[in-house]
Formats: structure tokens, C-alpha cells, sequence
């Protein structure tokens, strides 16, 4: 039987026409995010809503307003017929459309990411976890059994604690992590760089989608395929859906881990980041306790509740000295973090 086709808002249409690929050969290029801001920015000020675009008469105006081509605004609100079948494709798999003006869109985006909050998420399951919260597990792509075995206690302890897993779904520390929540009967929240559309129709995803354990998060539209600017981009929605960060495994001053991570803790009003600080630990994570995150201790009675970790996040601080024997204070004393411009990225261990 065909999947019913959910119904977007008027608003997510027209942000969806001016934002969204739809298809391989576009006529014209999208408005890139800082565009749509300035259009936006338009709209609140002539107290319109983005359907309100659809009147041919407001895009000059808003065209000289925002430094857009005018013929470029009109090209994009004309693909109606592609989108269309854009949709009904999706819709097909269950896909669904949230905009940046949709009451269902997560706040903690638009709150924690202020004008980085993308203009339009793509997703698929249940949609009652867009509220998001609970902690975001993340790793390098290439970790060690010890780390894939933290990675895997620590999202069981969360399911039997009744707290949402959210991560990337690479390789790696992010799938175990959410492949061992979802095992354990936990809720988990899939923000993703690419795919959105082949992983919704895996047959393993499929069974977790139709029991409402899991949401399929994304920015870039279902077919895109893995692109690092956009894996890099989204690392800052996963720590801004979750209520805490949890680093298994960073790669030193390299990485998509490594940056993501330092770029939250640089944040004003950033999230609590833990880190995973045991003696197999590797150095960008010794290096990231340097720079204000949280040892993770393991809760003893195996579970992750809201509780231990309010308290937890309350109590403890890097400038502790952990708890093991290959830390000394030396390697905690605190030193002023480095500007983001020293830590080149390069295209090994992303996530």
C-alpha cells in the first residue's frame, strides 16, 4: 500500500523552492543559508510570512532588500512542478519537510544556532523526538575495541535510563553507539550528512522508524551523497539537538571529532562536553579534557538517567584529576584555547 504523502506547510514549500536541490540539474543555484537570512531578515521587517513570496509583486523589493538577482528569485518560486515530484518521491519513503518558520521546528536549532539553524530539515520517524535533549555520542570513524566498547555500554546505559542517544550515523563510534541504544529498546536521533533517503529504506532502519524509536534528522536534501563541508556543518546540529556531548575517541587537532567538539566548547552558552578519559584513551581526547571537557565516569548501576547527568555535569570539571593512574596534573592544567584557525582540517577521520 503507498505511503500517504504528509502535507507540508505553505511556508516550507516556498523556503523549500528557494533553499532546497531538487534534482541533479538545477536551473538555477539554491539560496545558500547567510541568503536565505537576508530574506528572512526582509520578511520580518514587512511582517510577511515566506508564503507570502508566492505573490509575484513582493520580489523586487525584496530582491534589491536581500542582493539577490531578481531573475534568480522568480526562477527558483517557478519549480513547483519539480518539487512536486521531489516530494511525492519522498514521500514515499516517509520523508517529511520541517522550515525554519514551521511550529514543529526543534527551538534548541534556533536557539543554540541563532542564524546557523538550517532553513529546512529533512526527515524521516518519529517526529516527536525533534524536542531532541538527552546526550550526543560521537567518535572518529576509526576506533579502537575499546572505544567501540565504551561507546556501546554508555548508549545502553541511556536506553535503560530512558535518555534519546543522538549522533551522526558514521561509521564508527556513532553507529555503535546508536545501534546499541536502538538494541536496548532506547530512543535515538540520527542527524546525517548525506543518504537520508537510501538509509531510511535499510531494512534494520526501516523496523526502528515503524516502532518510533528512531528519527532521521537532515539539512541537506535526500539524495545528497557525502560531501565534508556539509559532515562538518552538521556536527554542530548534533551537539545543539542533545543536552550534553560525549567524545569516544578525537583524533588530536584533526578531524571532524577534533573540531566539532572544540567548536562547541568555544560556543557562548555551550553544551557540557564529556570525554572519554580511561588509559586506552588517545591523545585528542586527553587534549579536549585540557580544553574544558568533563571526564565521563560510569554511572555503577549501569544506568544514564537525566539526574546523574545534570549532576555529574554540576560537580565535575577537567580541572579534577581523573581518576587514573596515566594522568598526572600536568596533563589537566588548563591553558587558554588555541583560535579555531590552528586546527587544520583534513579529509582522514571525518565524520
Amino acid at each position: 500500500m503507498p505511503k500517504k504523502i504528509e502535507r507540508m506547510s505553505a511556508d516550507a514549500t516556498v523556503i523549500l523552492l528557494l533553499c532546497g536541490h531538487l534534482g541533479k540539474a538545477n536551473q538555477v543555484k539554491p539560496l545558500a543559508l547567510g541568503e536565505y537570512n537576508r530574506v528572512a531578515r526582509w520578511l520580518r521587517d514587512k511582517v510577511l510570512r515566506p508564503a507570502d513570496l508566492l505573490e509575484p509583486a513582493h520580489v523586487p523589493s525584496l530582491a534589491q532588500a536581500a542582493a539577490i538577482d531578481a531573475s534568480r528569485l522568480r526562477t527558483l518560486l517557478e519549480r513547483g512542478m519539480q518539487l512536486g515530484l521531489a516530494v511525492e518521491n519522498w514521500g514515499q519513503s516517509g520523508i517529511w519537510v520541517v522550515c525554519r518558520s514551521d511550529s514543529e521546528y526543534p527551538d534548541r536549532l534556533k536557539s543554540h544556532l541563532t542564524s546557523q539553524a538550517p532553513a529546512i530539515l529533512f526527515g524521516v520517524g518519529n517526529r516527536a523526538l525533534l524536542t531532541g535533549g538527552g546526550v550526543a555520542i560521537v567518535g572518529s570513524r576509526d576506533i579502537d575495541d575499546a572505544g567501540s566498547l565504551f561507546a556501546g555500554d554508555v548508549a545502553r546505559g541511556c536506553a535503560r535510563g530512558s535518555v534519546l542517544v543522538v549522533s551522526g550515523g558514521a561509521r564508527g563510534a556513532d553507529q555503535t553507539a546508536m545501534t546499541a541504544a536502538l538494541a536496548e529498546g532506547g530512543s535515538v536521533l540520527g542527524v546525517l550528512a548525506d543518504k537520508l533517503l537510501q538509509r531510511s529504506v535499510i531494512r534494520a532502519t526501516r523496523n526502528s522508524l515503524a516502532n518510533g524509536q528512531l528519527l532521521l534528522l537532515s539539512p541537506y536534501y535526500p539524495e545528497a551523497g557525502f560531501n565534508t563541508g556539509n559532515a562538518m556543518a552538521r556536527n554542530k546540529l548534533i551537539y545543539a539537538m542533545a543536552d550534553y556531548g560525549l567524545v569516544v575517541s578525537a583524533t588530536y587537532n584533526r578531524g571532524g571529532t577534533w573540531a566539532g567538539a572544540i567548536e562547541e566548547l568555544r560556543r557562548e552558552r555551550a553544551r557540557p562536553i564529556f570525554v572519554r578519559l580511561d588509559e586506552t584513551a588517545p591523545q585528542g581526547n586527553r587534549k579536549l579534557a585540557d580544553r574544558g571537557a568533563i571526564v565521563f565516569p560510569h554511572p555503577d548501576d549501569g544506568h544514564v538517567t537525566s539526574e546523574w547527568l545534570q549532576h555529574v555535569a554540576a560537580m565535575e570539571s577537567s580541572t579534577q584529576i581523573p581518576l587514573f593512574q596515566d594522568v598526572t596534573v600536568a596533563d589537566i592544567v588548563k591553558e587558554p584555547p588555541p583560535p579555531l584557525s590552528e586546527y587544520p582540517i583534513v579529509r582522514e577521520d571525518m565524520e
